[in-house]
């Protein structure tokens, strides 16, 4: 079936005008193979695959009723008619892109490094200077020099400023604490007369005498795993 598609393919490419032109020819030749008979289906590939058959391109045309057309005529009709076309406009974009405010108020910013880093390098430079700002771009102090950026490589730059005079601070307070009275009379110790149980015997490992003649003395701790 790929073998003969190719065929066809090649036989058609071939029998064109101008065979070398094949970017040309190849949209008519496809379209001629779409909408070609099969012998042993009795139907085109289009019906197999739409449903329906398809126009080719000469239905789509009107014939002339005009035997000698006059070139003039073509021309003015061919002008009125591309006058009366117009473009289609295109859609404004309603996606709003968040940028802080504090952007064009921040006196220091952060600038995105966009070429090729290396491994563990920090993803911004700076912070620098701001000069001048407007809506699209910020004019920064870089190496010396002012350089215009725009806001989509800039990051706002927080420090920690410090705290204001005007703040009140607690003092320490200058007030002893009362003090409690101390007993300074010497404490009697009593000594201890609770009567303590007495300790239990210790228990000595038992001799075992094996059938040579030999003592053997378990370990206490292994006396209960001893037949």
């Amino acid at each position: 079936m790929v073998e003969r598609l190719h065929r066809q393919h090649k036989a058609a490419l071939i029998s064109q005008p101008n065979p070398n032109n094949c970017s040309d020819n190849l949209p008519l030749v496809l379209l001629g193979l779409r909408s070609s008979v099969k012998d042993d289906l009795h139907s085109t590939s289009a019906e197999l695959v739409f449903g329906i058959t398809i126009c080719l391109p000469g239905e789509y045309v009107q014939p002339s009723t005009d035997a000698n057309p006059n070139p003039s005529q073509f021309v003015q009709q061919l002008e009125d008619r591309m006058s009366h076309l117009r473009p289609i406009p295109n859609r404004s974009s309603s996606t709003h892109v968040f940028v802080h405010n504090d952007l064009y108020t921040s006196p220091f910013v952060f600038i995105r490094n966009d070429t090729v880093r290396k491994p563990l390098t920090p993803p911004y430079d700076g912070p620098f200077k701001v000069l001048s700002s407007t809506d699209k771009y910020l004019v920064v102090q870089k190496a010396d020099k002012p350089d215009t950026v725009s806001i989509d490589r800039l990051k706002l730059a927080y420090f920690d400023t410090p705290p204001s005079p005007a703040t009140p601070t607690l003092s320490p307070s200058t007030e002893t604490p009362p003090t409690l009275p101390v007993d300074d009379s010497p404490s009697i110790i009593t000594p201890d007369t609770t009567p303590h149980p007495p300790a239990p015997p210790q228990q000595q490992p038992t001799l075992v005498t094996r059938r040579s003649g030999r003592n053997v003395r378990h370990p206490f701790r292994f006396q209960d795993f001893v037949s």
